[in-house]
């Protein structure tokens, strides 16, 4: 249910404020939220429809086509090579009798073969569909080989070949007929194929055979529906990019209204102009611009599978990723992407400092045991060592270095282990660790538990009730997550009457008055909430458009300063209450009293001597005064019992300065 509230956002509520809780107090729907979760839904359900309809086809096409032109095991000899070229060229031209899926070949005459030699010299030989048939079926098909490459069965001239290649394209059909039916126009192209294969020899020692497959979409009649979804992406990314835009224009227009006061922006650092933008904007944009990609390549004609799948991929982990800044608003779902965050540059720090260990250990590793398989190469070492790393494959690496390495290997193998696992991976826990508890010490201090809600200040409870009674709440009261009104005014008389806080010789906190997580039961965005300047800087500057503001700006730092002197808190009379009643409606909304709202009655005697108090204790009953105050003022018709109760409270509040001060 919606519980809005008349009247227009602050500007700090427009730039700050979470979507769901301008729904709820102002009635903003959230727009950018919806986009974002049909795209999700939309980007989601076209990558399940490619999923089911192209990979595990495609995917075991792909590895009935290795099985029929390529070699598992490397070829060691000349007539291993030339019976897996034979191979190559038969099941070429017999593929349909090879097949159950029907082929269409686009060259079905011949077959084109080219050859690269070791000093970049290429060449090339043409197989006839009809003279291989013929020798095939008379089991002379390896004479035929031999005539139209003889290089092939040069032993002498073979090592000077580095690869022989052969592109194969074709069509694959597909039957959109009834079963029983035989015409021929059934047969309908689905994927386009075309396969690269090669016999790699550069190693000089052997021939190792690979296939690269490229599929393309015909996009039959079928694929209307996708093509709508396709649309459907575009335009709700382009629409998000929009409402982006407007995001970054409105931050731009603060920007320079910042810089319209020389005096405002000199106190802004470069960091607070940086949060005025949110890293989720640019994650948005990104997103979007995948998607917009995405969809404009699955539009296209006769897309290529491989590469649709890759952007479809890409479009959807963006899509998927850029809904986590939502969580934001719940910081109990948020704590991991907190802990991430807050531990990311100690881990990058961390990856830096131990990355010569790991390349050390790596170039030892494959200049001492390049005969063991696992340190063949500097990818193969790196491979291994980081399985080791992580608890993996340790026994396997001790079977396989016994026989290679000898003892030298396993005193490699204890030593990289011993530092891996027991120092450098147990400081990465324990990185990850602390930032986990800084996390969820940030997340505790917003949502205090029962017992703290119990323990907290009268002014607390009564501020809370007086947000249920009566939610608005000033531009200050918004920016501190509580009524700054007695703390403010009971440093500003403190300040006045007997000197700022470094006259006093008191540093200013840094952490006392800013900004916290939970104000009051709304969550700003922590890009306000670590910036104080920037909270200064956006008071100042917008306090004519606030719902009611009472203090001015350079008061969001309060301070408490040394050992003061302070006056008793004065009892509220009927006088007092007259004038509280009597208050601006604005004074009402706003939770706001004037200087001039208190009105004194003249006190004689020892209340008006000057005290030495804690200056704890004193703001403390100053804000236990002034909460009384505000609680009476915002009443429209407060009861008999009800001043009773109060005046009894401000006896209980004068008794307890007085035994403060004895």
């Amino acid at each position: 249910m919606c519980r809005c509230r008349r009247g227009q956002m602050h500007i700090v509520e427009t730039l700050f404020l979470n979507p769901f809780e301008k729904w709820v107090l102002y009635g903003r729907f959230p727009c950018k939220f919806v986009v974002h979760l049909i795209l999700s839904i939309v980007v989601t359900g076209q990558a399940v429809i490619y999923f089911q309809r192209d990979i595990e086809h495609v995917s075991r096409t792909n590895q009935h086509f290795v099985h029929m032109f390529t070699s598992t095991d490397p070829l060691h000899s000349p007539y291993a090579l030339q019976l897996a070229v034979a191979d190559l060229i038969s099941n070429h031209f017999l593929i349909n009798n090879r097949s159950i899926v029907r082929y269409q070949l686009q060259h079905p005459e011949e077959l084109v073969m080219t050859l690269i030699y070791r000093d970049a010299e290429r060449g090339q030989f043409s197989v006839e569909s009809k003279h291989w048939l013929d020798s095939f079926a008379q089991q002379k098909h390896m004479e035929y080989l031999e005539e139209i490459f003889p290089l092939l069965f040069d032993v002498d001239d073979l090592q000077t070949l580095r690869e022989i290649k052969a592109i194969q394209r074709m069509d694959e059909l597909g039957n959109h007929c009834n079963k029983n039916s035989k015409d021929k126009n059934c047969l309908t192209c689905v994927y386009h194929w075309e396969l690269l294969t090669v016999f790699d020899g550069h190693a000089a020692g052997d021939f190792v055979t690979r296939l690269d497959a490229k599929a393309r979409d015909c996009q039959g009649k079928e694929w209307h529906l996708m093509h709508f979804m396709s649309v459907c992406v575009a335009f709700f990314a382009v629409l998000s990019l929009l409402l982006v835009a407007r995001k970054v224009c409105r931050s731009i227009k603060v920007i320079r209204q910042f810089r319209s006061s020389s005096q405002t922006w000199a106190r802004l650092s470069y960091r607070d102009v940086a949060s005025m933008m949110s890293i989720w904007w640019a994650v948005t944009v990104l997103s979007n611009l995948l998607q917009l990609v995405a969809a404009a390549f699955c539009l296209s004609s006769q897309p290529e599978i491989g590469l649709r799948f890759t952007w479809v991929g890409f479009s959807s982990f963006c899509t998927w990723m850029n809904m986590i800044q939502y969580f934001e608003s719940f910081p109990s779902y948020f704590i991991a992407f907190h802990t991430i965050s807050r531990g990311g540059v100690r881990i990058l720090q961390l990856f830096f400092s131990v990355a010569p260990f790991f390349f050390a250990f790596i170039l030892l590793g494959v200049c001492l045991f390049w005969k063991s398989a696992m340190f063949q190469n500097p990818e193969s070492a790196a491979e291994m060592l980081f399985s080791l790393m992580n608890g993996d494959s340790i026994h396997d690496a001790f079977k396989e270095v016994r026989s290679v390495g000898g003892i030298l290997l396993q005193a490699y193998l204890y030593v990289f282990i011993f530092l891996a696992i027991y120092v450098i991976l147990n400081i990465n826990i324990g990185i990850v660790e602390d930032a986990f508890h800084e996390a969820k010490g940030r997340y505790v201090h917003s949502h205090p538990s029962p017992e703290q809600e119990l323990s907290e200040s009268i002014s607390e409870r009564v501020r809370r009730a007086i947000e249920e009674e009566s939610p608005e709440l000033d531009t200050l009261e918004l920016l501190h997550g509580r009524h700054v009104g007695a703390e403010h005014r009971s440093t500003e008389m403190t300040s006045s009457s007997f000197g700022s806080p470094e006259q006093n010789g008191s540093p200013l906190p840094s952490d006392r008055g800013r900004l916290t997580k939970s104000m009051s039961g709304k969550y700003i965005s922590p890009r306000i909430l670590e910036s104080p300047n920037l909270q200064e800087a956006l008071v100042s500057t917008f306090s004519d458009r606030a719902r009611s503001v009472s203090l001015p700006a350079q008061h969001l730092e309060v301070s408490v300063p040394g050992p003061a002197l302070v006056r008793p808190p004065r009892p509220i009379t009927k006088a007092v209450t007259g004038s509280l009643d009597s208050s601006s409606s604005e004074s009402r909304g706003g939770l706001d009293l004037n200087q001039d709202t208190l009105q004194e009655e003249p006190v004689s005697g020892p209340e008006m001597e000057m005290r030495t108090v804690d200056p704890e204790v004193a703001m403390a009953l100053q804000e236990l005064h002034l909460a009384a105050g505000r609680l009476q003022s915002r009443l429209a018709n407060p009861s008999g019992p009800l001043l009773a109760s109060l005046e009894h409270l401000e006896e209980a509040i004068n008794e307890a300065s007085r035994l403060a001060q004895g």
